[in-house]
């Protein structure tokens, strides 16, 4: 059974809720060597909540100073994180798994884990449940209203029951670059975490038995250029 932790939250409190997750959380630290990793997709402004806010970063290691992790964020929604809508969240969220806890915002935002393809490979390989069965909830957990998923990633289709049984088939959808948005910078090959992206006169292209579609190429494209079909 995991365990995941909601707590409200705000960035002049947000220590608050880091020291009640590792209240709940134990970490044995103590002469250890501790890595905090943010996230850090780009150089960015703070107020643009593309990479982990700093008071919640400071808050963290202030904790760590003292004796490690804990996940916020305003939040984003629509085609994050490096070209984002945001939206005022209020809550801190900190688990003992990873699987469990993207299982949980998953839920939030009104999707449906299992048709994420990440979580059901994570699962396979042993890495968490996410199955809400599985999950032991520290706090309230409220579905966030009209949540705006990635496009065609879900609100276009979500209560379309037609297209999400064909969703079901792994070779449906994939990410496919804008021929018009696209500047051949790159970048979504060189995050793509399989290599399933290669770049083709000038154009990268998605190789579909390699692609887990996670989204990365997507998140990071600073032109909004990749979408998924």
């Amino acid at each position: 059974m995991h365990r995941v932790m909601i707590h409200p939250a705000s960035y002049d409190n947000c220590r608050d809720a880091v020291d009640r997750a590792f209240e709940i959380f134990p970490q044995e630290i103590a002469q250890k060597k501790v890595v905090i990793k943010p996230n850090v997709l780009r150089a960015s402004t703070a107020e643009e909540h593309i990479v982990t806010h700093p008071p919640l970063l400071r808050a963290v290691v202030e904790k760590v100073e003292e004796m490690s992790p804990a996940e916020l964020v305003v939040g984003m929604e629509g085609n994050g994180p490096a070209s984002p809508e945001l939206r005022e969240i209020g809550l801190i969220l900190a688990a003992d798994n990873g699987v469990a806890m993207d299982g949980v915002v998953a839920r939030m935002m009104g999707l449906d884990p299992v048709r994420l393809r990440f979580l059901q490979k994570a699962k396979a390989m042993g890495l968490g449940e996410f199955d809400s069965q599985m999950v032991q909830i520290e706090g309230k957990m409220r579905i966030l209203s009209d949540f705006k998923l990635p496009p065609l990633g879900g609100e276009a289709i979500f209560g379309n029951p037609e297209i999400q049984e064909l969703m079901k088939n792994k070779t449906l959808v994939r990410p496919q670059a804008d021929p018009e948005l696209c500047t051949a910078c790159g970048d979504c090959i060189d995050h793509c975490p399989v290599s399933a992206l290669i770049m083709k006169e000038n154009f990268p292209v998605a190789d579909a038995d390699i692609c887990i579609t996670c989204f990365c190429c997507q998140e990071i494209c600073l032109e909004k250029a990749m979408t998924l079909k």
